[in-house]
């Protein structure tokens, strides 16, 4: 676990130097060598936006189709989205953004960055209960 936790620290250490190469070589070291399934999914998203940065959409997306954790959907759909838009792809963008939303809408849980990529083509968030129990709690005031 030692190693896998390095490679994941040099990975997030060369992101933030600018080296996507550096990233993306610590990214598949860590699936190359047997990370446990929960830790796989989450390093499989990360190495998607390391390849998007590296203007690599479909190598991103192979990644992205191999996550099966159910509680990443949301986010898969959302960095989904940013590859399709980045690939000019509007209708797909929205699908995606509109497919995270409801699924984090489902959970009560609101995305304020996710709401901005959604305004970016044209969508609105879906409603939340607690934006309705807020709504309900200013109207009895």
């Amino acid at each position: 676990p030692y190693a896998t936790d390095a490679a994941l620290l040099l990975a997030k250490r060369a992101v933030e130097a600018g080296d996507l190469a550096e990233a993306e070589k610590q990214l598949r070291w860590v699936l190359d060598n047997g990370a446990p399934d929960e830790t796989e999914h989450l390093v499989r998203t990360r190495l998607a936006r390391v390849l998007a940065a590296q203007k690599k959409p479909d190598a991103a997306l192979a990644e992205l189709d191999q996550v099966k954790d159910a509680s990443l959907a949301p986010l898969v759909d959302e960095i989904r989205g940013d590859i399709h838009l980045a690939k000019g792809d509007l209708a797909r963008a929205a699908a995606a953004y509109k497919a995270a939303d409801a699924a984090l809408a489902g959970r009560d849980e609101a995305r304020p960055l996710l709401a901005l990529k959604l305004a970016e083509v044209g969508l609105e968030p879906a409603p939340r209960k607690s934006d309705e129990a807020a709504a309900a709690e200013k109207g009895a005031l």
